[in-house]
C-alpha cells in the first residue's frame, strides 16, 4: 500500500531543495511542445534565497507523498514583485481590478507565485489540497489568492478553474497573453 498524500506548509530547506527540482523538471526549457500542452510548465525560475525569503514571509504549500515533497504552490507577499519584474505588469494591473465592488489594490492579497505536481503524481487533485491548504493558512489575514497564467497554458488553466479560481483580466507581456485569476481565501473545495 502507498503512502497517503499530506497537505503543509514547506518548513525546511529540503523542502524548498525539493520545490527547485520540480521547478526544473517542469521548465520549458525542458519540455517539448507536446508536454506543455498537455501536461503544463511553469515560466519563473526561483534560486533558494529567493524562495527561502519568500517562505520565511509566508510559508508555501507542499504536496507530500510520504515524507517526499512532489508539488507545491507558492506564496508571495506582494513585496517580493521587486525581486521578480516578469511579475511588475500583473502587479500593476491587479492595482486596477475589482472583485466585488472592491478595488483589489485596497484589499489584502497575495500572489501565488506558482503552482507545480512532479509527474507522477499528476491526476491526484493534488493541487486542490495544496490551494485548500494554503487558503486556510492566508485566510482571514489575506481575502484574496491572486496568479496570472499564460493563455497558451491550457492544463494550468483547467486546473485553476476546477480549483476554484475566477477569470478576472487578461494582458499582454512579452508577446504572451496572460490571465488573471484569483480565488478567495476562506473557501474550499470539498
Amino acid at each position: 500500500m502507498s503512502a497517503p498524500y499530506a497537505f503543509s506548509p514547506a518548513v525546511s530547506d529540503a523542502d524548498l531543495q525539493a520545490i527547485l527540482a520540480i521547478q526544473g523538471d517542469n521548465a520549458p526549457q525542458v519540455l517539448s511542445d507536446a508536454e506543455q500542452r498537455e501536461q503544463g510548465f511553469v515560466t519563473v525560475r526561483h534560486d533558494l534565497a529567493l524562495l527561502r525569503a519568500m517562505n520565511e514571509a509566508f510559508p508555501h504549500a507542499v504536496a507530500r507523498h510520504g515524507e517526499a515533497v512532489v508539488g507545491y504552490a507558492l506564496c508571495m507577499l506582494p513585496d517580493f514583485v521587486v525581486d521578480l519584474p516578469i511579475l511588475r505588469p500583473l502587479h500593476e494591473l491587479i492595482g486596477q481590478l475589482r472583485w466585488e465592488e472592491s478595488r483589489l489594490a485596497e484589499r489584502p492579497f497575495v500572489i501565488m507565485g506558482q503552482v507545480a505536481v512532479a509527474k507522477l503524481h499528476r491526476g491526484r487533485r493534488l493541487v486542490d489540497g495544496m490551494y485548500d491548504d494554503l487558503c486556510d493558512r492566508l485566510y482571514p489575514r489575506y481575502e484574496y489568492l491572486l496568479t496570472s497564467i499564460a493563455l497558451r497554458n491550457t492544463r494550468s488553466r483547467r486546473v485553476h478553474e476546477r480549483a476554484g479560481f475566477t477569470e478576472l483580466a487578461g494582458f499582454w507581456q512579452h508577446g504572451e497573453r496572460w490571465l488573471v485569476v484569483g480565488r478567495k481565501t476562506g473557501s474550499r473545495l470539498d
